[in-house]
């Protein structure tokens, strides 16, 4: 009421409903070279309504990609580093529980399960290209299914490592059958292992106001 609060203000406490995303990516295996220039986050739901009365959300079938691609190169190391397009970027999604994209039996990825890519080229320390091998294409998209459960208030860090592994190709790559050079289809393994990867959890602060009366 006005009598208690005029002096020092009404304090209001607001709480995030969406989630935070932040992926970044490393590699310690000194054998190979990765050069980022774009990541995708893979089918999470789009849409949906949130209800004020039970502080709960609603969520719509419709999927879709949230990707960025740069032209600067990122050259992963040993230590992890964004590959979001601006280091300390951070997407802001509605919570959810994802259902991870099925690459062993879904190669091209019908029932749009979710996955994070990387816009990425892949060589030997040497220089040989491994990947991708398609004449005029200098990078493209590998990819590793998630299936974390997103709640709301929470920031998850990705961190991918491709230490082990190049992942599989991504499900939404358009093959062109008359490049026989590129022998890779979309579910396929790269280098035969898949990327491992960590997701860290943290608290998304809330944040109080005091508003003047």
């Amino acid at each position: 009421n006005k009598a208690a609060n005029e002096a020092t203000g009404v304090p209001l406490r607001f709480e995030h409903r969406l989630v935070q995303i932040e992926v970044k990516a490393k590699n310690a295996n000194e054998g190979y070279v990765y050069k980022v220039k774009g990541v995708r986050i893979g089918k999470p739901v789009s849409k949906g309504t949130f209800d004020f009365d039970d502080n709960t959300w609603s969520l719509d079938s419709e999927k879709t990609n949230y990707e960025t691609a740069y032209d600067e190169e990122k050259t992963l190391a040993a230590s992890p580093v964004s590959i979001m397009k601006t280091a300390g970027d951070n997407a802001m999604l509605i919570p959810q529980q994802l259902t991870a994209w099925a690459a062993a039996t879904d190669k091209t990825n019908a029932t749009a399960g979710a996955y994070l890519a990387v816009k990425v080229q892949i060589t030997t320390a040497a220089g040989a290209r491994v990947y991708p091998v398609a004449n005029g294409v200098d990078h493209d998209w590998v990819a590793v299914p998630i299936g974390t459960n997103w709640q709301a208030g929470k920031k998850y860090v990705y961190t991918l490592d491709f230490s082990n592994g190049g992942g599989k190709v991504d499900p939404e790559k358009e093959v062109n059958p008359s490049d026989p050079e590129d022998h890779y289809q979309p579910g396929d393994d790269i280098l035969d292992e898949p990327i491992k990867f960590t997701v860290q959890v943290t608290e998304w602060s809330e944040q109080e106001v005091d508003l003047d009366m």
